[in-house]
């Protein structure tokens, strides 16, 4: 990391001058389930993952979560074709700081489904979901949060931490 400071010289005038660079230590750790879902919750944008014609697809989504598990509004599409299949589907969410290339990274999968219940449904209707994509999406999918896995990568300069947490 290259470091600059701001000094005043002996007449007061600003003068510039790079520091020493402070060795910069990285570090990647796995994180829980707790973990994983609490900064899941965080998240209102991320990627749902899908096979579409036995290829994966990626395709963005916004989502909230009902308890543990990953909710979405559809519309007729591929999300809702394989919800009413119950495929397996996985949702992917990342926060990133990239002046500090740190960051997380979660990964919810498990069989999905088009909600049905009258209790879920009143339940997913009052969480903030805003679909981006233009279009009705009257119906909610679900991926349950049958196997959730995480990252962090965090650094260190000088036995600080930086960036986010």
């Amino acid at each position: 990391m290259c470091l600059w400071t701001l000094a005043a010289d002996s007449r007061g005038r600003a003068s510039c001058g790079m520091v020493t660079p402070v060795p910069e230590i990285a570090s990647l750790t796995e994180l829980d389930r707790a973990q994983c879902l609490d900064l899941l919750g965080t998240a209102r944008f991320g990627r749902l993952v899908l096979s579409v014609d036995c290829l994966p697809v990626a395709l963005p989504v916004n989502f909230a979560l009902l308890g543990d598990d990953v909710v979405f509004a559809a519309g007729p599409g591929s999300m809702l074709d394989a919800a009413l299949r119950r495929d397996v589907l996985s949702v992917e969410a990342d926060g990133i700081d990239p002046l500090y290339h740190t960051g997380w990274s979660v990964l919810v999968t498990g069989t999905s489904g088009v909600i049905s219940d009258p209790e879920m449904l009143e339940q997913a209707s009052g969480l903030p979901l805003a679909p981006w994509a233009p279009g009705p999406h009257p119906y909610f999918v679900v991926v349950p949060s049958t196997l959730v896995s995480g990252r962090r990568i965090e650094r260190s300069v000088g036995g600080s931490d930086v960036g986010m947490h």
